[in-house]
């Protein structure tokens, strides 16, 4: 959070991931939440007095809790994108458009 707060103070956007011993994340309120699915986040925002968002935190379920810390205004889905890759499923490799939703 003290990364978070340093980086806000010089302009310049952060994300990281939380490791469970971080002061001040509000760690104890998120590690309770009753999310099993994959894919179910939980955020906790904080704003200034003029509702301006500075810094979330996040659950995030995937294959296990994730615990995020990030300067941004909002946790919504953004566009679609197209990720190209490398798969080489046989002998040859092929490209591959993997749609990130």
């Amino acid at each position: 959070m003290t990364a978070t707060q340093q980086l806000l103070s010089m302009g310049l956007r952060f994300i990281g991931v939380v490791k469970t011993g971080t002061k001040s994340f509000p760690l104890g309120v998120l590690s309770v939440l009753p999310l099993e699915d994959q894919g179910e986040h939980v955020s906790y925002a904080h704003t200034t007095a003029d509702g301006v968002t500075v810094m979330m935190a996040v659950l995030r379920v995937d294959q296990e809790r994730c615990y995020f810390i990030f300067s941004a205004s909002t946790t919504l889905l953004g566009a679609p994108y197209d990720c190209v890759l490398w798969r080489q499923l046989r002998d040859d490799p092929e490209r591959v458009v993997l749609t990130v939703a």
